[in-house]
């Protein structure tokens, strides 16, 4: 079994040291933050970028440990929720095209609107339709899969945690069926099941082989 670790628990001390760091403490691989790249504006420039990822590329190489994983972008500051779905839409191309770079096979990518999701679920649904069909064919082109992740989202009224996009492992199957692409995967996030008050074992027999990346807590 691989074991990986997001390099955001220690991003902050700079990305070659992050990965050194996730090397000494035993991972085998590393799942990377692609917004550390893709909202980098000094990497904007694919000569800057290609160099950046190369360089970092060979600090793994060095350390023992690959990118088995990304993390897609999932937020961009915009008050205008059509103006964010786009900008999000054209930052995750992005990510795409880096996740290609550094060698990563799987790509995860939140669902949008997961934040207002009770009462809104068919539209929500349609706006991932949209968003996920625009992304697929950056996807098969650079040979990254897109692995939609189950959500879960507060219920201002009660005050309580509950479950979102994805979060019923019976509608992250038809996300992913609608699909209907072997690059449009699903994964599994066991925490994010449990604040949506979800068996983590339930949702992994339902998804079966749609399952194909695991966040764990």
């Amino acid at each position: 079994m691989i074991l990986s670790q997001t390099i955001c628990c220690v991003q902050k001390f700079g990305d070659e040291k992050a990965i050194e760091l996730l090397a000494g403490a035993g991972y085998d691989a590393v799942d990377y933050n692609l917004a550390n790249i893709v909202n980098n504006k000094e990497l904007q420039n694919q000569a800057e970028c290609k160099k950046y990822t190369g360089r970092i590329l060979e600090t793994a190489k060095k350390n023992s440990v690959y990118f088995n994983q990304g993390h897609a972008v999932t937020y961009v500051p915009c008050d205008c929720e059509k103006e964010v779905n786009k900008l999000l839409c054209e930052a995750n191309k992005k990510s795409i095209q880096i996740s290609s770079l550094l060698g990563i096979k799987t790509l995860v990518v939140h669902p949008v609107d997961s934040g207002n999701y009770i009462g809104r679920e068919k539209e929500i649904f349609e706006k991932n339709m949209v968003y996920f069909k625009e992304l697929l064919p950056y996807a098969e082109e650079y040979g990254v899969k897109i692995a939609v992740e189950n959500m879960w989202c507060g219920d201002k009224r009660k005050g309580v945690r509950t479950g979102s996009v994805c979060s019923n492992p019976f509608e992250h199957i038809r996300y992913v069926d609608e699909m209907n692409n072997e690059m449009f995967v699903a994964c599994l996030d066991v925490g994010h099941s449990s604040l949506a008050g979800r068996e983590a074992q339930d949702c992994i027999r339902v998804l079966g082989n749609r399952l194909q990346a695991l966040h764990i807590h």
